[in-house]
């Protein structure tokens, strides 16, 4: 789809394919999109905004303001934050009317505000729809907030995480080093063309700086301007194709883009990929959630390849991968109310056992990269240890550990 739209607007030429091939196929890509990453898919309905809103604006059809307002609620719907899209392409816009050698009217831009309403309300039922099993006690229309909120707090222990403000700068090569090195002349160059290209570069330049404020930064969060680097390096590509010199240069940084994202591609064959640690681990939960409670004793389960490092600075997450309650609930079909938190084992209490079956699952805390923990709950890799137990009226036993060194099967009883 980013290749249509770039061929769409720059046509079929070598400069729109090796646009594509810079900015899309990237470390950054090819470490997220085997999870379908929804700091990836994103990134294309962003593109495909902008070029419906200036489709819009030369001529106004409903067809167009339907579709711009679907793509509005489905970049929405795959991760909240995605919202701001809307808020995006309107400044975007007003700013190209704004600067152009012709400053056109600014009424066209209304009833693409009203498209990005009809978006939020369509988003905000659709929540209120799908968040009955989470809340079923809370009204319709409230549970999009309790949803806001609730996503809110999961981070509110990583205020002990340490996000250097210079991550995305200094990992600039997950990005690929070929489209960083051309995003700036780029920019230059959009500034200077056509009003669908000052909105690009408008909506380039306010999405880095607004990530870029947070105080939670992980490098796969600018992943999603990946189709829009691509758009607004097309023509600074096509000015190096008549250069011999330039289009050397140009090779050569894309041959170590290249390498550099094989280097991430090869990882779907490691053995934690293609064996997954996590199902093995929590293998002893009974099928569609069949056990009669769940105790939780931990904030996230911390699971990671061996033996593996990430390459990226300052990134406390990258090469981790985390559970929630929620996550485990889902996946093996429990209840909310299936699930509760205990501290193991001050909290324990035999007469637990008397109902029937019972899982525990407890936590020594949750695993970073490097030093970029201030203070617990995180903990170091060599630090990692996860069990799950499983009891009845008959005794409790010590069924999985997992550790550094991968996943343990045992069948330890214990005397509690």
């Amino acid at each position: 789809w980013t290749r249509r739209l770039i061929n769409a607007r720059f046509g079929r030429t070598w400069a729109s394919f090796l646009a594509f091939a810079a900015a899309i196929p990237s470390f950054i890509f090819f470490s997220y999109a085997p999870f379908v990453s929804h700091d990836i898919i994103p990134g294309v309905l962003f593109l495909a905004m902008l070029t419906g809103a200036e489709r819009f604006l030369e001529k106004p059809e409903a067809g167009t303001w339907l579709a711009l307002t679907a793509l509005g609620a489905a970049a929405a719907l795959v991760k909240q934050t995605c919202a701001l899209f809307w808020v995006l392409t309107l400044l975007s816009f007003f700013l190209a009317q704004l600067t152009g050698k012709k400053r056109g009217s600014f009424r066209p831009l209304l009833p693409l505000a009203a498209g990005a309403l009809a978006s939020g309300a369509v988003v905000w039922l659709a929540l209120g729809l799908v968040l009955g099993n989470p809340f079923p006690d809370s009204p319709l229309l409230a549970r999009p907030l309790l949803q806001i909120r609730g996503v809110g707090n999961i981070h509110a222990a990583d205020r002990a995480l340490l996000f250097p403000w210079w991550i995305y700068a200094r990992n600039f090569w997950a990005y690929g080093i070929a489209a960083s090195a051309l995003v700036i002349p780029g920019l230059v160059m959009a500034l200077k063309g056509s009003r669908l290209r000052r909105a690009a570069a408008f909506s380039w330049i306010f999405s880095v700086a607004l990530i870029q404020s947070l105080s939670f930064r992980e490098v796969r969060y600018l992943a999603f301007l990946a189709p829009l680097t691509a758009f607004l390096i097309a023509p600074p590509i096509a000015w190096v194709l008549r250069r011999r010199a330039a289009l050397a240069v140009l090779s050569v940084l894309l041959l170590a883009d290249v390498t550099i994202a094989a280097s991430a591609a090869r990882l779907v064959a490691h053995p934690f990929f293609r064996e997954s640690p996590e199902k093995e681990f929590l293998a002893p939960l009974a099928p569609k959630g069949r056990d009669r409670l769940v105790l939780m004793d931990f904030e996230q389960l911390s699971f990671f390849p061996k033996d593996l490092e990430s390459p990226l600075a300052g990134d406390p997450y990258h090469l981790m991968f985390h559970l929630g309650w929620h996550h485990v609930m889902l996946l093996y079909g429990y209840r909310t109310d299936q699930f509760a938190k205990i501290s193991f084992p001050r909290q324990w209490r035999p007469e637990l056992l008397a109902g029937g079956d019972l899982v525990l699952i407890q936590a020594n805390g949750i695993t970073v990269n490097g030093a970029a923990s201030e203070e617990p709950p995180y903990v170091p890799k060599e630090r990692l240890d996860l069990s799950l137990y499983r009891g009845d009226e008959h005794g409790f036993n010590l069924l999985r550990r997992y550790t550094e060194n991968g996943v343990e099967r045992l069948e330890i009883k214990v005397r509690l």
